[in-house]
């Protein structure tokens, strides 16, 4: 499986920049209006928690969702960061767009 997915995301590939096609999808989408950011909210945040995997894998910061949620002291910072990194994603740290992905085989149907 390493083999395989290796020569289709191992491969840097290149585009020609000036493809007929990126210039008129450019025009196209001039006149799009752009979408306005709407702040997550911490009534947001709760909800999204309360309805988490307590006790799933955590992520990279290594708290489980249990914490998350139980301790909701902490949602209004969670909303704050959030927004924050919405309006610039350079403050995100590297691992905030970080995971492990785990293959795992089908079961063979006869």
């Amino acid at each position: 499986m390493q083999e395989f997915w290796s020569k289709i995301w191992g491969n840097e590939k290149s585009y020609k920049k000036t493809a007929a096609w990126l210039n008129d999808l450019e025009r196209s989408t001039n006149n799009s209006r752009k979408q306005e950011w709407e702040n997550i909210t911490v009534e947001e945040i709760s909800e999204a928690l309360k309805k988490s995997h307590k006790w799933k894998s955590p992520g990279m910061d290594q708290i489980p969702n249990f914490w998350l949620d139980t301790l909701s002291s902490t949602h209004a910072q969670l909303a704050i960061n959030f927004n924050n990194v919405m309006k610039d994603p350079n403050l995100a740290p590297r691992w905030f767009c970080q995971g492990i992905t785990y293959l795992l085989q089908k079961k063979q149907r006869h």
